[in-house]
């Protein structure tokens, strides 16, 4: 016969552990000053101008700040969303570094990442690029471009159609970004440097309709393509270079050391562009645990 006394004994144990666990976990959180990489004073000041409700763990305002300010659609879609408090929030987001430039912290990367995005940020980051081996000098062994199926919007036909792109090749993400890499501004950063293309094709819904594949795609996709651990440099674009920070982390195994570098917003951006970065960083963040 199993002994009550004991079990209540056990049971009293393991919920006094359970508590200061909890306890300890909550403790730990409250006294950190950052987290996924932000200021939390910032953070939390920014939760509380608008009204965003949590429970002060990491959990609790992932789960809120995804409720109130994920977008959804595609980051040029996005609709607005406190736009008319922009002028109040501005020394918060400068505050969670998401306006000022980025710098690299090396000097030799084993290669530069090239995530995928519209034409218009194609050019903006491949021109900060240049602008930054030019004053920081950087030396990298082969650029990765990391796309997917997209099919271009109007305005990027427009302008590929100006540069003289033959717009019955260039359909897609991928053939845009082909095209752009074979342009002098392109050239001279990336010629004759080794250039691997991870192209991922869309996913076909239940419905037959696509879906464009993910970053986590695209980099899985890279990985086993035969990947080499190393370091690495995503050049990105600002407010985006914390968020393709933590997305990459959170992907790449431990032997992939990933920095960012981008150019800075100096707010052209509208505030749900910021609201949108800040959520999804904390989810990356979050899945790395």
């Amino acid at each position: 016969m199993i002994n009550k006394t004991f079990l209540s004994f056990k049971k009293g144990k393991v919920l006094t552990f359970l508590s200061l666990f909890f306890l300890t976990s909550c403790s730990s959180f409250s006294s950190r000053a950052e987290f996924a990489g932000f200021n939390k004073k910032a953070l939390f000041s920014l939760m509380e101008q608008l009204e965003v409700k949590h429970d002060n763990t990491e959990e609790g305002i992932v789960k809120e700040t995804q409720k109130a300010w994920l977008r959804s659609g595609e980051r040029w879609e996005t609709a607005d969303l406190h736009e008319e408090r922009k002028e109040t929030l501005r020394p918060l987001f400068d505050d969670l570094e998401l306006v000022n430039e980025w710098e690299p912290h090396y000097k030799q990367y084993d290669g530069v990442l090239l995530l995928g995005s519209t034409f218009f940020a194609m050019q903006a980051k491949t021109r900060y690029l240049d602008e930054l081996v030019k004053k920081n000098p950087i030396a990298f062994n082969k650029l990765v471009v990391l796309t997917g199926e997209r099919f271009l919007l109007e305005k990027e036909k427009d302008a590929l159609k100006e540069l003289g792109a033959d717009l019955t090749k260039v359909k897609t993400e991928a053939d845009m970004i082909r095209f752009w890499l074979e342009q002098d501004d392109a050239k001279r950063l990336f010629i004759p440097k080794e250039v691997e293309f991870i192209d991922v094709p869309a996913h076909i819904l239940e419905d037959g309709t696509k879906k464009r594949p993910t970053t986590a795609d695209t980099v899985n996709a890279w990985l086993k393509n035969g990947a080499s651990p190393g370091v690495y440099l995503a050049f990105s674009l600002q407010p985006h270079c914390r968020y393709q920070k933590a997305v990459l982390t959170s992907l790449l195994p431990a032997t992939y050391i990933v920095d960012v570098a981008g150019g800075s917003d100096n707010y052209t951006n509208r505030v749900a562009v910021y609201l949108d970065a800040i959520t999804r960083t904390l989810y990356a963040s979050q899945k790395k645990k």
